[in-house]
């Protein structure tokens, strides 16, 4: 009978001590993982910012490059403009003076 009992404890001891080992190598697993997912989310955190830097310079470039277009059609609007009135504008005063005095 002691034999049976000092059998079953040392099998209560051994389930004992895989259970504590198996406790053990779940903490390490679950560290190591969270190692991993901290890795993983610096890594997309840094690629995701590089690649938002990347179209953030895109679209400055692009805007830019069409402020410019713009800022040259309007200037030469604003040209066309001035040599209109300066070609026209003996004959616009002239036709003011007209219509205002009745002539």
């Amino acid at each position: 009978m002691d034999r049976i009992i000092g059998k079953i404890s040392l099998i209560e001891n051994k389930a004992v001590k895989i259970m504590d080992d198996a406790a053990a190598r779940k903490k390490d697993i679950a560290e190591q993982i969270r190692r991993e997912t901290e890795s993983f989310d610096r890594e997309l955190e840094a690629e995701t910012s590089a690649r938002i830097d990347e179209v953030r310079t895109s679209m400055e470039a692009e805007m830019k490059k069409k402020l410019a277009c713009q800022q040259s059609r309007a200037d030469q609007m604003l040209e066309k403009l001035e040599n209109h009135y300066k070609c026209q504008s003996k004959n616009y005063v002239e036709q003011l003076f007209k219509e205002m005095t009745g002539a």
